[in-house]
């Protein structure tokens, strides 16, 4: 079978360093299906692309210097520094949840398939039809918890994608040698995704779950082909219909009634109240206080952050735009918007010297300090008995140091 799997692989591996893993996976599925010259140029352009890679980052640093580096970026990234059993814990939590939404919706799945045809649809075409109601209440249950829960956006993603990819495998046996390959293909690089996720981060099983894309993807062609052999007519057109009728109300709603807004929240058209009018979201509709902080935040560093200024952005969940609003040197050694704060730090500082902040911005409220940058944290013992600010100036949304 003559396809180009390299290609598929080095585009994970190069794209994203936690996908690492796929050079594995890779090597072992292309030598399962006997392409080894595919599998030889796969080692030849991972190995060349990381190697030229690793030369140009030596070409300003050591190697020295580069460990230390490669030291300082995990300590200083909160997000990858949860324990094992405390992540076990929480995937644990989270995937017993997914299983009770599933095993709800499985059930009632059956029972509404039952009821729809218990003498035109039995054996095959039933499993088809349970299937189908068991997506699209999966779909429904997923733009239920978005609009009126609130949730966090990518978890509705998860349990969307998760049914699919369950729903899909029911059928994959039935598939072509080509197409199930590559359906085989596709389910393995996304749970190694996932699996590099979680062994890498601390984002929650639901919150790791939309990595599994192309999972979801390939999850289309045993589903697809199986609504195909249908052979009454009228069964099929009903398999499409509710099939296409749930995919649209979810794409509608998550996509034309669900706005994104400035202030990481989930919001609706409804809740449209606003404009940032200048800096570098200028144009940017949403709701009220999103768009209102942009604006304060861009009239405060017109007035005390001068360009050519060194600065660095403290807080919880920070928002990084800041380091656009003026062209300043940006002093942090991540722009992550969840940051850590440690000795590593003044390493960073003093491998570049010219990254030492003139003025140091800590995320506030109305002078009311964050409540992660308490007067007991790392970052505001260094602050006051280090960095020594010649004053300070308390913003609406944000405070600053400057030395």
């Amino acid at each position: 079978m003559d396809f180009p799997f390299s290609r598929v692989f080095v585009g994970g591996v190069v794209s994203y360093p936690s996908c690492l893993i796929l050079f594995l996976v890779g090597m072992i599925f292309l030598l399962y299906l006997h392409e080894k010259k595919d599998c030889l140029l796969f080692f030849i352009v991972c190995f060349c692309l990381g190697i030229g890679y690793l030369c140009f980052i030596l070409r300003r640093v050591s190697i020295h210097e580069f460990l230390a580096s490669l030291h300082g970026m995990l300590s200083l990234e909160t997000t990858h520094s949860m324990g094992l059993l405390e992540k076990s814990a929480a995937y644990l939590k989270d995937g017993l949840i997914i299983l009770a939404v599933f095993v709800i919706c499985y059930v009632i799945s059956c029972l509404a398939a039952d009821a729809i045809s218990r003498k035109r649809m039995s054996g095959r075409y039933g499993k088809i039809l349970t299937d189908t109601l068991f997506c699209g209440f999966i779909l429904f249950i997923s733009l239920y918890t978005v609009i009126f829960w609130q949730n966090y956006v990518r978890y509705s993603y998860s349990l969307i994608f998760l049914a699919f990819i369950f729903t899909g495998t029911h059928y994959a046996k039935r598939l072509p040698p080509n197409l199930r390959c590559l359906y085989l293909l596709g389910t393995i690089i996304s749970l190694f995704q996932l699996a590099a996720t979680l062994l890498l981060t601390n984002l929650t099983l639901l919150a790791s779950v939309p990595y599994v894309l192309i999972g979801f993807v390939m999850s289309m062609l045993p589903i697809s082909a199986e609504i195909k052999t249908v052979d009454a007519k009228g069964l099929q057109r009903k398999l499409k219909t509710v099939f296409l009728l749930c995919t649209v109300i979810f794409l509608a709603g998550r996509n034309a009634y669900i706005i994104r807004p400035m202030n990481g929240d989930v919001a609706t058209l409804g809740e449209i109240a606003g404009i940032v009018k200048s800096g570098p979201a200028i144009g940017v509709i949403s709701e009220y206080m999103g768009p209102y902080m942009q604006n304060e935040s861009m009239k405060e560093w017109k007035q005390y952050i001068h360009d050519g200024d060194a600065i660095y952005l403290i807080g919880g969940s920070l928002d990084t735009l800041g380091y656009l609003y003026a062209d300043t040197t940006i002093a942090a050694p991540s722009l992550v918007p969840t940051p850590g704060y440690n000795e590593n730090l003044l390493n960073y500082w003093k491998m570049n010297p010219e990254k030492y902040p003139d003025v140091i911005v800590a995320s506030c409220w109305y002078g009311k300090e964050n409540p992660l940058l308490t007067e007991d944290s790392w970052i505001m013992r260094w602050i006051e008995q280090e960095y020594m600010p010649q004053y300070v100036i308390d913003g609406k949304y944000w405070r600053y140091y400057f030395r």
